[in-house]
């Protein structure tokens, strides 16, 4: 199974056809949002950016610079929403949790730590089999989740339930200087870096399970 994963568009519609082109080139199975679809922007804005991807199997969830009101948007297009909730495609099912832990700023999605392991282990339930979690925020204390000024940003609940429940991977955004690899225990962490500036990963499910960071720019 390839999946291309992208974050952080930030309402850069030039970046997002440049992207949507680069999927037409590589055909994946599956498309994976991050979050921070806008910037800031309103619901009509994820729609019309989220467009852009018709025609490919898409799974999202809202960042924290996202409107509130796309947490309970089902889907839009193709592209089903999986904040909160637990969704299978293949052998393999998604687990979506959006927004951020709480930052300095008061951006518009942010959560209490304590929320943010609700949400992901009620949207676990009872499944035990083959798991990817798409976050919008990092788990904390990675190299994918070290801002700018040496602090980690990530979340201590996600980066909890990692532990707890080993997922495959996790699929993350958020920070933008942290583009890279990481792994917590056998759980492989893919920070695709920001879409806006044409980055992507694609992660490959096969035997065993790699991810390779790209560029539109130089592919």
């Amino acid at each position: 199974m390839k999946i291309m994963v992208l974050s952080d568009i930030h309402g850069n519609f030039k970046a997002a056809y440049k992207l949507s082109r680069e999927a037409l080139k590589l055909k994946p199975d599956l498309l994976v949002i991050c979050g921070d679809i806008t910037h800031f922007g309103s619901l009509n804005e994820a729609e019309k950016i989220l467009s852009v991807f018709k025609g490919f199997q898409t799974f999202f969830v809202p960042g924290n610079c996202d409107p509130p009101s796309l947490l309970t948007v089902r889907n839009i297009y193709e592209a089903l929403n999986i904040h909160g909730k637990l969704h299978t495609s293949g052998s393999t099912a998604f687990l979506g949790i959006g927004g951020s832990p709480k930052t300095p700023f008061t951006t518009q999605i942010e959560f209490e730590e304590e929320e943010i392991y609700q949400i992901v282990r009620e949207a676990l339930n009872d499944f035990r089999g083959r798991l990817i979690v798409v976050s919008h925020s990092p788990p904390a204390n990675t190299s994918t989740d070290l801002t700018s000024l040496g602090l980690h940003a990530g979340s201590r609940a996600l980066r909890a339930f990692i532990e707890e429940y080993k997922p495959l991977s996790v699929l993350h955004g958020h920070i933008h200087e942290a583009r890279g690899l990481d792994r917590l225990g056998g759980t492989l962490i893919v920070n695709p870096g920001p879409a806006r500036q044409n980055f992507y990963a694609i992660l490959e499910l096969n035997v065993s399970t790699e991810a390779f960071l790209k560029s539109a720019n130089s592919t």
